[in-house]
């Protein structure tokens, strides 16, 4: 267990902490009543979590004075002690500390005899402090600064390296398997993947002026695959071919640097069915494809099973998933989705706000919501207010790889849409604005739950701000256009996302009656659709 935390930490520098983390986390587990328990010969046992933390924070973190060193020290504790039910709360509004109230719960007779039977048969006191002293210097040499959001996210990451590990150590002893052989994962074979895209792109037209557009783009991407790690932008419009451009530049960056896996991020259901689809035509059904979001649904139980595997540790070469599921990664309660953090590790994080921006949600950029700065954010369409411009914003860490030759662009630099867009930015940027977005989140809340009250269609209305989506019970399933469409009779536009989901995204200063109006209309069209009316 603690071999496989280094393992996996040592690529970040992290590898000491880690492996004294996988040391400690069964430290609880040294007890006869705890090891009857575990044969099936006993009924008594005990918070085994709480005493590997507990013996952390009395060894060091009550012993040492440096800020730095108790600061590890509180790290390996919380993980230690959340490895079964997630971080727990170190301060509540009211001032308690259930972290620190839970520590002192342990039974002391049970610390006692646990810690003996540690140093005895696992690690000598000698020893733990050796590995702590090791973990305070690769800790000190990470440069993380203090503040509390950084802290939180590292520890998030350490318990997701701690819950991979123990969950495999235990998955491999069930099956009888070398836990440090089925831990190797093989190189992918990008410069395989690289020929098959390059002979799929290679059928596509090559006659009119779109169509050497899009080459040309390709080409460009292809070609910026052979330089350095950073951070690299593509500014297209529509249907310019950012897909396959795109993944040519990945599988270039991939295969010349080594990188293990590719990640897309892609705010929406629809359009992530849509880039996996053509992703899998163009790599020829490539196995190690994995497609993560809620509308997926395996066929039957081995496929489930399979699924669940893969969605748990992210264990494929190329990942597509919904920012929903990656945001439930980083900040859902508990451990489940936690556990795949840390494959995220040492990469590039790129928010596609293109309908989640400007000041759709809210918040200028949804991304505000949620305490995490992307590196990079690709913005537009409502940028323009209705005129044709797209954006790109950067981390001055991440710019500044950004040089002549790096990226061209056939209609960028247009000073008219630069005028629109900052125009428009000045008048959506607003505290009226964007609390009038959220005052008229509650009108459509409520008035949807009024609806839903009467007739029973959705299971969940979700979203934020003025986008929003009411998911149809499982008896509607597949029916959201028929919905849609009952309600374009009525003289009201609603948009579906999948066929499960009705989607409403009104202009962001809709009026109170204008609203009012509008669900009236949808309240129709719904009385009609569980009533099997149509026209």
């Amino acid at each position: 267990m603690a071999i496989l935390c280094f393992l996996t930490a040592e690529k970040l520098g992290l590898g000491k902490l880690a492996k004294l983390m996988g040391l400690l986390h069964d430290f609880g587990k040294g007890t006869a009543d705890f090891q009857n328990y575990l044969r099936g010969a006993g009924s008594r046992h005990h918070n085994h979590a709480g005493l590997g933390a507990l013996y952390v924070h009395r060894h060091w973190w009550q012993r040492e004075a440096a800020k730095e060193r108790r600061q590890t020290a509180q790290l390996i504790s919380l993980c230690i002690y959340g490895h079964h039910a997630g971080l727990p709360d170190c301060l509540t509004a009211s001032g308690r500390s259930p972290y620190l109230d839970g520590l002192r719960e342990q039974p002391e007779n049970y610390y006692i005899e646990a810690m003996e039977n540690f140093y005895t048969e696992v690690a000598s006191a000698e020893k733990l402090d050796k590995l702590f002293d090791d973990a305070c210097k690769e800790l000190k040499e990470f440069g993380l600064d203090s503040h509390s959001f950084n802290w939180g996210m590292l520890a998030r990451l350490l318990l997701s390296i701690l819950v991979d590990a123990d969950r495999w150590d235990s998955a491999c002893f069930e099956y009888d398997e070398d836990p440090f052989e089925m831990a190797q994962e093989a190189q992918p074979d990008w410069e395989k993947l690289l020929i098959k895209l390059e002979a799929y792109v290679e059928k596509f037209p090559r006659e009119g002026e779109l169509a050497t557009i899009r080459r040309n783009i390709s080409a460009w991407c292809r070609a910026a695959g052979e330089y350095g790690p950073g951070l690299y932008t593509l500014s297209v419009p529509t249907g310019g071919g950012k897909t396959f451009s795109s993944l040519r530049f990945a599988l270039s960056q991939a295969e010349k640097y080594r990188q293990r896996r590719i990640f897309y991020l892609i705010p929406m259901n629809t359009i992530l069915d849509q880039n996996s689809r053509d992703i899998r035509d163009a790599l020829s059904d490539y196995p190690s494809i994995l497609e993560f979001h809620s509308n997926v649904i395996p066929e039957n139980e081995a496929e489930e099973e399979n699924y669940r595997r893969l969605t748990e540790r992210f264990d494929s070469d190329i990942i597509l998933t919904s920012l929903v599921q990656f945001l439930d990664t980083f900040f859902q309660k508990g451990n489940g989705k936690a556990r795949r953090m840390y494959r995220f590790a040492n990469s590039v994080l790129i928010f596609d706000e293109v309908q989640t921006g400007v000041g759709r949600t809210g918040e200028l950029y949804a991304y505000m919501h949620y305490g995490v700065t992307p590196d990079v954010l690709s913005t537009a369409k409502a940028l323009g207010g209705g005129f044709p411009i797209g954006a790109l914003l950067a981390t001055e860490a991440c710019a500044s790889v950004m040089t002549v030759g790096t990226h061209g662009t056939t209609y960028g630099g247009n000073p008219l849409a630069g005028a629109v867009a900052g125009e428009l930015l000045s008048i959506v940027n607003t505290p009226e604005v964007l609390s009038g977005v959220r005052q008229r989140y509650q009108w459509f809340c409520e008035r949807l739950q009024a609806i839903n009250a009467r007739y029973g269609l959705f299971k969940e209305i979700r979203g934020l701000g003025l986008l929003l989506g009411c998911v149809l019970n499982d008896a509607w399933a597949g029916k959201a256009k028929t919905l849609s469409n009952l309600a374009a009779e009525e003289g009201v536009m609603i948009l579906i996302a999948g066929a499960n989901v009705v989607r409403f995204a009104p202009a962001l200063n809709v009026s109170e009656e204008e609203v009012n109006s509008g669900l009236d209309r949808v309240e129709r069209a719904c009385a009609r659709f569980v009533a099997g009316v149509s026209s």
